[in-house]
């Protein structure tokens, strides 16, 4: 009960804390995963991702992402990840890929501790952007119920043109098996800039995730 309490508090902290602030926008991403395991060791993943903007009332774009992923062992793993965004205001798209080395480590027999290093490879087509190395770690709470909270963050590392810490997204949230394959995750995310170099967008995210396991 004291965890749980210490979670829920961890929430409304960061919550009310940025309403100290001046008034930032509330974005959304809303994403169905579907997930197929092709063989022992490897799995694709198809994810299309709906984001809304201007305090969650107007369309702002649509991606998808096509990821494989490698289990080596029971704590590593490696990931591919391409995400190719539809950007018809803009009157082109966009390309990233993702490059993910994964590990997770159990802390104790309710905790897990999970770490990402990703290399963000922004594809110049139609415009120039940025390519980050991200940390992205997270600790989750294994409750032995269906609902599971965790806490997180994820750092934007700016290279090889410039090298700057340049932005951090901080998460609470919760993943909630709804099925033997079906799991529904729901989490708050803050993103704030940590340079005065570059224009970082600052910004509250809602973001909800659906992912079927197909086999």
């Amino acid at each position: 009960m004291k965890k749980s309490l210490i979670f829920i508090v961890l929430f409304f902290v960061m919550f009310f804390a940025n309403h100290t602030q001046a008034q930032l926008d509330w974005v959304s991403w809303s994403s169905v995963q579907l997930n197929y395991k092709a063989g022992e060791k490897f799995t694709v993943k198809l994810k299309p991702i709906w984001r809304q903007k201007n305090d969650l009332s107007e369309y702002d774009n649509t991606s998808i992402d096509v990821i494989l992923s490698y289990k080596i062992n029971k704590q590593w793993s490696v990931d591919i990840n391409n995400r190719h965004w539809f950007l018809p205001k803009d009157g082109d798209d966009r390309e990233f890929w993702f490059f993910d080395l994964n590990h997770k480590i159990p802390l104790s027999s309710k905790f897990v501790f999970s770490n990402k290093l990703r290399y963000h490879l922004g594809v110049d087509w139609n415009r120039e952007d940025t390519d980050f190395l991200r940390w992205l770690s997270k600790i989750s709470w294994k409750t032995g119920k269906k609902i599971n909270p965790f806490i997180g963050w994820d750092f934007f590392y700016r290279f090889p043109d410039d090298y700057v810490f340049a932005r951090l997204r901080y998460k609470v949230g919760a993943t909630a098996t709804l099925s033997n394959r079906t799991k529904l995750t729901v989490e708050y995310w803050r993103q704030f800039s940590l340079t005065d170099k570059f224009n970082e967008p600052e910004a509250n995210f809602l973001v909800v995730n659906c992912s079927y396991n197909l086999n």
